[in-house]
């Protein structure tokens, strides 16, 4: 949303090897970099979806109420992280639900 000159197949296969080599480099298994990566996107698309739909002015934060959206969006992106975490931690970790939308 800040460079929208980065939005480009390129830049979301940039950002997905970025993930993806992150995750790897710290021993984790293709199974597990790939569920990591998804919840991770989960938020991110949430966030892209929600925000693109507030006008440039308050994007540009020039407007009081800019904070708010930004904090709604914000929240809402997390969220999506969190559910996509509620999934993924008992298959990764034998951790529960609640607590993988917590962390």
């Amino acid at each position: 949303m800040r460079y929208p000159k980065l939005a480009t197949p390129a830049g979301w296969i940039a950002a997905l090897a970025a993930y993806f080599v992150a995750d790897l480099t710290t021993s984790g298994t293709l199974y597990k970099t790939l569920l990591l990566t998804a919840g991770n996107l989960a938020g991110v698309l949430v966030g892209i979806a929600l925000y693109s739909r507030v006008g440039m002015d308050d994007r540009r934060l020039k407007r009081p109420m800019a904070v708010l959206f930004l904090g709604l969006v914000t929240a809402a992106a997390a969220f999506a992280s969190g559910l996509a975490g509620a999934a993924i931690n008992p298959l990764l970790f034998d951790g529960s639900a609640a607590t993988g939308l917590a962390l």
